[in-house]
């Protein structure tokens, strides 16, 4: 089954991050569910906070769980969230600094959809494990057929549209400072070279 049905199925989901957990690199699909909850925020303040935590958690040069992200990711989001735009005024955080930030942090996740995409998923796919995801998928499509509901609708249409914006060509990946070089850290696996 395509990644895609596979995020959308909470239970199928759960076998792939138990599987990402087993090779210490869960945290590329554990980044992508907290930016779902940091995009359904809607108070300004506290989606800023979230941010700024996502930021420390994965980004940050000594964060606890690095992703592989392009050193100008990196860089972007620092200043999207701590530059001279950032500043608030009495009023809190503008549009326009919101927005930066977000967008920044997209880039990453569309990053780290590519790295999930091209090299997670496909492991997966020989382990053992996705049989499990398979008979999960097919039992929630029998449910699904036979009138029950299936799961929250609304995080699934997330997860799913975040997945389908992870295409190689949106991304550019360079040699320098790219995905899995030295500067960047990160758990068993996480390097693409």
């Amino acid at each position: 089954p395509p990644l895609e049905d596979v995020m959308a199925s909470p239970i199928a989901c759960s076998i792939l991050k138990e599987f990402l957990d087993h090779e210490g690199t869960s945290q590329t699909l554990v980044f992508i569910m907290e930016l779902e909850e940091l995009y359904r925020t809607r108070h300004v303040f506290s989606q800023r906070q979230r941010a700024e935590c996502i930021y420390q958690k994965y980004i940050h040069d000594l964060a606890i769980m690095p992703l592989p992200l392009l050193s100008s990711t990196r860089l972007d989001i620092e200043a999207a969230l701590f530059g001279p735009m950032s500043a608030h005024s009495e009023l809190g955080p503008s549009e326009g600094h919101r927005k930066g930030y977000i967008d920044a942090l997209r880039k990453a996740a569309g990053e780290v959809g590519y790295y999930i995409t091209n090299y997670q998923y496909p492991c997966f796919v020989q382990s053992p494990k996705m049989m499990l995801a398979r008979t999960a998928l097919s039992n929630e499509q029998s449910d699904a057929s036979g009138g029950m509901n299936s799961g929250p609708q609304s995080a699934v249409g997330k997860r799913t549209s975040l997945l389908s914006s992870f295409t190689a060509s949106s991304l550019s990946i360079g040699s320098s400072g790219g995905i899995g070089s030295s500067s960047n850290r990160g758990g068993r696996g996480l390097g693409l070279g």
